[in-house]
């Protein structure tokens, strides 16, 4: 008589604590997954921005620094004892 409701409770406590586990184990997993993708934005945003400066750098220095030709200028040789 006892058998049958000892396997009845049996299998409702083992299905409320399978049930309670998976549902820990989804809410974990969409927490982990959204800081995971925030910190993934974050980490782009900041290396965009990091980029972006860069290229803003080497646009200022291709800008104000080039060469001008002078066509009188001499060239003097590094080593002149050598001459």
């Amino acid at each position: 008589m006892f058998n049958k409701v000892k396997t009845r409770l049996t299998m409702i406590y083992t299905l409320s604590l399978v049930c309670l586990l998976i549902s820990f184990i989804a809410i974990l997993y969409v927490i982990i997954s959204y800081e995971i993708i925030d910190k993934n934005v974050e980490e782009l945003k900041a290396y965009l921005n990091k980029e972006k400066e860069d290229l803003v750098e080497e646009l200022y220095e291709d800008d104000h620094h080039e060469l001008h030709f002078e066509p009188n200028r001499t060239i003097n040789p590094p080593f002149p004892f050598l001459n």
